[in-house]
């Protein structure tokens, strides 16, 4: 698997209420896991859905408990973090469950 997409992960600041970018460049393998369709108000509306996987850090480490804080930029596009997987707790690799935002 090769870890060749670069990713940036962004941070929500409750004190200035804005994202900040705390890592970039991270590499992650990018997955599409799914997406949908919809029409909703008389237009199409859809959400796409990818897996983004990523070595084991300590920026990713602190993901775990607060998904909602945190936010993953690629290619242009912004995800919402809605999951988080350490497969067995082992810490080698990291799977983040990525929902775009605005799309």
């Amino acid at each position: 698997m090769k870890y060749d997409r670069p990713v940036s992960l962004f941070k929500y600041d409750e004190a200035t209420k804005e994202w900040k970018c705390i890592a970039r460049n991270l590499h992650a393998y990018v997955n599409k896991t799914g997406g949908t369709e919809y029409l909703s108000s008389g237009a199409y509306q859809s959400k796409a859905t990818l897996t983004f996987e990523f070595r084991f850090s300590k920026f990713l480490a602190a993901v775990f408990l607060n998904t909602q804080l945190y936010r993953i930029e690629y290619n242009g596009a912004q995800y919402d973090i809605e999951d988080y997987d350490d497969f067995q707790e082992m810490h080698r690799t990291i799977r983040l469950l990525g929902v775009a935002r605005g799309v």
